[in-house]
C-alpha cells in the first residue's frame, strides 16, 4: 500500500470507534490526540496490551527505524483494541 493511502481513513475510523467506546463508559471524547499518543509512547511499557507494535527494521528511504519512536515508524503500527483501553487509561489518569 504505501504512504497514507490507508493508514488515514485507518486511524480516522479507528478515532471514531475510541469516541465513541469513551462515551459509552462517560467520559471526554479523544479532542487533541498529541498528548495522549505521546504518552502512551512514552509509558507503552507499563500497558498492557501495548497500544503499539514498535516497527524496528526497514526506513522510509531517509530515516531507519529503531526501538521506541524514530522518524521512520513513528510509534509503530497500532492495535486499535489496545489503543482504546489506553485511551480510556490516560483520560481516567487526568489526560
Amino acid at each position: 500500500m504505501g504512504g497514507t493511502s490507508a493508514a488515514t481513513p485507518l486511524w480516522a475510523a479507528t478515532a471514531a470507534l475510541i469516541n465513541q467506546d469513551l462515551k459509552h463508559k462517560g467520559l471526554h471524547e479523544i479532542g487533541f490526540a498529541n498528548p495522549a499518543i505521546y504518552w502512551m509512547g512514552e509509558n507503552s511499557s507499563k500497558l498492557s496490551p501495548k497500544p503499539f507494535h514498535d516497527v524496528t527494521s526497514g526506513n522510509n528511504l531517509f530515516y531507519d527505524a529503531g526501538t521506541g519512536w524514530d522518524f521512520a515508524t513513528g510509534w509503530g503500527s497500532m492495535d486499535a483494541s489496545a489503543l482504546d483501553a489506553a485511551w480510556a487509561r490516560y483520560i481516567k489518569g487526568g489526560g
